[in-house]
């Protein structure tokens, strides 16, 4: 079990008591308080509230410029973002959470950053980078003297040994976790330890030691009727039941997992334990039971961006498509697992995934009729892949990238004195053109995954959404002196965060192309029209060609401006009229060079 963020929920004073409490207050920073109390009771049963809460305690906080609260609003709404398996969004708000608890020199609140951002990069299999922040939040935790987080960060940083292979320092950390909690009996602490202990003896193959501890954790949280707990201890019992052949209790343990996580809306441990009851019937030969198993699980992990648990599903996947003798698909999905192991092939990879594809190839023959009646299934599948695909490849290629530039940088400072002038421009070539990809696969993930979460239920105040992204350009807006003038907006079906994306982009383009000299003056209004809110962006910039406003919206275009004078990859404008699409709505530019331009967009209500 991996530890993020510590929570509290007030025993004394229920909910009830709580929103009085926040109606009588006429203190702001009390206000701010009160809010992050009251989501903090609400996180687990009621997300979607406790957001709604903490986002307005961060609204406040930046409205009365309360530091402190900033901090502590920002990394609540990580949390919850977290347990709900959203952990782009919750690395975003812990960033910005660590930012402000730096600046203000808050130790205890920068160690639970430090924490929660290891637990994010551990969840992505990032190990390296998790360990660091592991180990930053445990030096300070160890100056502290705070017991119960020093064992947490023991407890975090083992998980990170045993991900690496490193059996004895990650048993190391774990017996000075268990030890720690022992002393100040802190039980639901002792159950963890018990579990990522038994996690140690699994992978060596002890398993008999493995559920000895996995069934003293399960005994710890049953008696602290700790839900979260005994769905975490009865789904690793399953999977070593699973390993040992034992179908039957494997189903038992991992259903009540299930069960349980079903009832938390706990979508992490969801997806693991789906996946691996479609292991136990794969091994039972009920293969169709199993890939219905292995998609579900694949639904939730797609969106959470955690790559240890895709590659074990791709590979399920692919496994039990080979067993039905449905090769296309398996092939398809033995590519998708290498994709995710960011590595090339070893030469048993290879001939396995050599005879799928020639397998397929077979079938492909003597399947043509009823392959072209799926025609539409199969592009409506290409689709997810090419989206995949483009994000798997804007990940991988920034770790060369930035060796490009990193070692350009070095090549630079040793013998820049001892190179001729064209010695010189090919270094500079090297360094720029490295900077401007990795900004381009940046911007190419961000175009491949915006828009794609579903709209379904959501009503955002776009109000919200401008105090948000205002904080976030806020360096941008001050540096260029711009005016940023925001009217009432109203209230649209559709995800907080993709409207943040779209106006942050939108209000960065206007900063972006300013005429010199003059300090830009960006408008945001709204007007009701034929049933459709109808939204505007005016700047005074430097405007955009006739020739040029319906390209402007293509990736990879920019309008004719000079990439010298302006930087910028040309995504942005494609990525706003990706999300704007997928709402059924439409953007669209009017402009006139030298005077500015407006950017329309109309979302139906």
């Amino acid at each position: 079990m991996i530890y993020t963020t510590k929570t509290t929920t007030d025993k004394k004073g229920g909910i009830a008591e709580l929103k009085v409490a926040i109606d009588n207050t006429h203190a702001n920073s009390t206000r701010v308080k009160l809010l992050n109390k009251l989501a903090e009771s609400l996180y687990r049963s009621a997300p979607e509230e406790a957001l709604s809460y903490t986002t307005e305690a961060l609204q406040l906080a930046h409205q009365i410029k309360y530091e402190q609260g900033i901090g502590d609003s920002s990394n609540l709404i990580g949390t919850i973002h977290w347990n709900q398996g959203n952990f782009k969004k919750a690395e975003v708000a812990f960033m910005e959470a660590l930012a402000m608890r730096e600046h203000i020199k808050d130790v205890t609140g920068t160690a639970q950053s430090y924490n929660a951002l290891g637990a994010i990069y551990l969840a992505y299999g990032v190990y390296a980078k998790s360990l660091d922040y592991f180990i930053k939040s445990l030096k300070m935790r160890e100056e502290g003297g705070n017991k119960v987080e020093l064992a947490k960060c023991c407890n975090n940083i083992g998980i990170v040994y045993e991900k690496l292979g490193n059996h004895d320092k990650s048993l190391k950390y774990h017996r000075r976790s268990l030890e720690i909690r022992k002393k100040i009996n802190n039980k639901t602490g002792i159950a963890y330890s018990y579990s990522n202990t038994g996690n140690i003896f699994k992978i060596k193959g002890e398993y008999d030691r493995a559920l000895s501890y996995y069934f003293k954790s399960l005994k710890v949280t049953q008696d602290l009727n700790d839900n979260y707990g005994m769905a975490h201890a009865s789904s690793l019992i399953g999977e070593v039941y699973c390993t040992l052949g034992d179908n039957a209790q494997a189903l038992q343990y991992l259903s009540k997992a299930l069960d349980i996580q079903e009832k938390l809306g706990d979508k992490a441990g969801k997806a693991i334990s789906l996946n691996r009851i479609g292991e136990v019937h794969t091994r039972k030969g009920k293969y169709e039971e199993a890939i219905d198993y292995y998609h579900r699980s694949l639904a939730i992990t797609r969106r959470m961006n955690a790559h240890p648990l895709l590659e074990s599903v791709y590979k399920n996947l692919a496994d039990a498509y080979a067993y039905t003798h449905k090769y296309k698909s398996a092939f398809e999905y033995h590519v998708l697992y290498s994709e995710a192991r960011a590595a090339l092939f070893n030469e048993e990879k290879t001939n396995a995934v050599a005879q799928v594809s020639s397998q397929y190839e077979y079938e492909k023959k003597n399947r043509e009729i009823e392959r072209l009646n799926s025609e539409q299934g199969l592009l409506r599948e290409a689709k997810d892949e090419l989206e995949l695909f483009a994000g798997k490849v804007a990940h991988d290629l920034k770790e060369p990238l930035r060796m490009m530039s990193s070692f350009g940088g070095l090549l630079e400072e040793k013998y820049y004195a001892d190179m001729d002038n064209v010695g010189k421009e090919y270094i500079s070539i090297i360094k720029n053109s490295s900077v401007r990809m990795q900004a381009l696969l940046s911007d190419l993930l961000e175009f491949a995954l915006s828009g794609n979460e579903t709209q379904e239920g959501k009503r955002t105040d776009l109000n919200d959404t401008l105090l948000i992204v205002k904080n976030n350009l806020r360096l941008c807006l001050k540096e260029s002196k711009s005016n940023l003038i925001i009217n009432d907006l109203p209230t649209v079906n559709a995800s907080f965060s993709n409207m943040i994306q779209l106006f942050q982009n939108l209000i960065a383009n206007a900063v972006k192309f300013r005429k010199e000299d003059i300090a830009p003056i960006i408008e945001i209004g709204y007007a009701e029209h034929n049933n459709q809110h109808l939204i505007y962006v005016k700047d005074n910039g430097i405007g955009i060609a006739d020739k040029h406003k319906e390209e402007i919206f293509q990736v990879f275009t920019r309008g004719g401006h000079d990439r010298n004078k302006y930087d910028g990859t040309g995504i942005g404008l494609a990525t706003c009229k990706k999300i704007v699409k997928n709402l059924n709505g439409k953007i669209w530019v009017e402009s006139e060079v030298g005077k500015g331009s407006t950017f329309n967009i109309a979302i139906p209500m």
